[in-house]
C-alpha cells in the first residue's frame, strides 16, 4: 500500500520545532551516498547551526523549504491540497506526524537573476522512498517558484546517485557534469551532474 501523504511549506517556527526530524532526513540521505552540502562525519554539531540558518533564511524570504508529512489518508495531488495542508501545519507538528521527506527553493538574489532560482537539499526518508514522494516535492516546487515569478531552476545531486534519473523522469535537461566536484559521505571525490528546467509553456 502506498505511503500517504501531504506536502505543505514551513516557517521559521516550525523548522525550529521539526529540527529533529528534519536533520534525521539529512542524516538518511547522507548515509544512502548524497552528501547534501556536508563534508563526512555529519553529527549534530553541523547539523544544529545548519537549520538555525535555515530557519532565518526562511524568516527573510530568502529560501523556502517544503516538506513532506505522513498523514492518515492519502490528499489529492494537487496544489490546492498542498495549501490548504500548510494551514494545518501547526496541528500536524502536535500529533507528531512524520516528516517523509523535503527539498529547498532558492530564489536567486542577483539583480540580473531573479528570475531564476536553485533547488537545494531534496531528500527522501529510507523507508517512504519510491512512493512518489520525491516527485510531489518537486511539482509542488516548481508551482511554487512559478507563484514566485520565477521561470528557471537549476540543480545539481552526484552522478552515481538514483536521484538523477528521478530528474531525468521529472523532465529536467541534463546540462553536463564536472568531475571531482563533491566529497561524498565515504570521502571520495565524485563527479556532480548538473540539471536546468525552465517552468511555464515554454517549459
Amino acid at each position: 500500500m502506498s505511503l500517504p501523504f501531504v506536502v505543505r511549506t514551513i516557517d521559521a517556527v516550525t523548522i525550529r520545532a521539526e529540527r529533529p526530524q528534519l536533520s534525521q532526513l539529512l542524516t538518511d540521505g547522507f548515509a544512502a551516498g548524497a552528501a547534501l552540502g556536508f563534508a563526512p562525519p555529519v553529527t549534530e554539531r553541523d547539523l544544529a547551526p545548519y537549520w538555525s540558518g535555515i530557519a532565518d533564511e526562511v524568516a527573510a524570504g530568502l529560501r523556502h523549504l517544503l516538506v513532506a508529512t505522513a498523514t492518515d489518508k492519502a490528499a489529492p495531488d494537487k496544489a490546492a491540497s498542498d495549501k490548504a495542508a500548510s494551514d494545518k501545519a501547526a496541528s500536524d507538528s502536535a500529533a507528531g506526524r512524520e516528516l517523509v521527506g523535503c527539498v529547498q527553493l532558492v530564489p536567486d538574489q542577483a539583480p540580473n537573476g531573479r528570475h531564476r532560482g536553485e533547488v537545494r537539499t531534496l531528500a527522501v526518508r529510507s523507508t517512504a522512498r519510491q512512493q512518489g514522494v520525491a516527485a510531489r516535492l518537486m511539482s509542488t516546487m516548481e508551482s511554487l517558484a512559478a507563484d514566485l515569478g520565477l521561470s528557471l531552476l537549476h540543480l545539481t545531486t552526484h552522478v552515481d546517485l538514483t536521484a538523477a534519473d528521478v530528474y531525468r523522469r521529472l523532465g529536467w535537461t541534463e546540462l553536463g557534469v564536472i568531475p571531482g566536484y563533491a566529497v561524498a559521505p565515504d570521502g571520495r571525490l565524485v563527479d556532480n551532474v548538473f540539471f536546468w528546467k525552465h517552468l511555464g509553456a515554454g517549459g
